[in-house]
This record gives C-alpha cells, structure tokens and sequence, in this order.
C-alpha cells in the first residue's frame, strides 16, 4: 500500500498493508469500527479515543474530540434539544444561549418568549380604581 510501513505477515507492523490510511502511524478514527493505528484496539478501547467517549450517554460526542455536543456531561444538551428559555445555557448547542437565541427563544416564535400588550382594559380599570382610592375623603381620627 506504499504507506512506508511493512506487511505484519512479512514481519513488520502495519496492520492493513492493502490500506495506505491504516498503520502504526495514523490516528486512529474513534468511530469506523477499524484499528487505524494498527495498535490492537479499535475506536473507544484505544487509549486515544477513551477521552472521546460520549460521557453523557445522548448520542453526540464531546465538541473537543471532533463531534458537536457543547456540554458532555449533560445529557440534555446537545445538538438535537430545545433550547429551554431561562437556564442561561446553550441546551441546542448553536453557541447562542436564552434570549440571544432568537431562533428558539424570539418574542413571537416559539413560545419561550414573553407576549405583552399595551395598555389594555384590565391596565385602565386598576388605574381608575387606584385614582378613586386617593380621591375618597378621609376620616379623621380624635
């Protein structure tokens, strides 16, 4: 395969010899189920992919190791959740947490938001009965 490493049936220790990107000098790629490195272990029992391990169990592997969960220690962040409003963290993993997270969080999208309106009849009624209350006489006390 002309990778420089020789056939292990012919005494030296590449692995794969039909297979240039398999030998002792590549890394070794944690998720093909192939022993790339030529070092015995394949994927996550190789000592290099064991830091890759997807430590919160949800499917996505930790950002650091080439994969797109933003917080492997929590299983309810990653790429595929909602977003939640109010934690001030990035649970979808798109680098925008809460309200700058207009997307999932937009006053009028997905209702994580905050629906206000002006004035309104309930606002005028507690502010009438509010004037009555300073308006109405006083009783003195002897």
């Amino acid at each position: 395969d002309s990778d420089g490493y020789q056939d292990a049936a012919c005494g030296g220790d590449d692995c794969d010899d039909s297979n240039a990107d398999i030998n002792p000098g590549a890394a070794e790629s944690c998720d093909d189920g192939v022993d790339n490195d030529c070092d015995g272990d394949t994927d996550l029992d190789d000592a290099d992919c064991a830091a890759c391990e997807d430590s919160d169990g949800d499917g996505y592997q930790d950002a650091a190791c080439g994969g797109s969960d933003c917080d492997d220690s929590n299983e309810l962040i990653n790429p595929a959740a909602e977003e939640d409003c109010t934690d001030g963290a990035d649970n979808d993993c798109d680098g925008l947490t809460d309200f700058d997270d207009s997307e999932q969080c937009g006053r009028a999208s997905s209702g994580c938001g905050c629906a206000s309106s002006r004035g309104g009849s309930g606002a005028l009624a507690l502010l009438g009965l509010a004037g009555l209350l300073l308006l109405r006489p006083r009783r003195r006390r002897s």
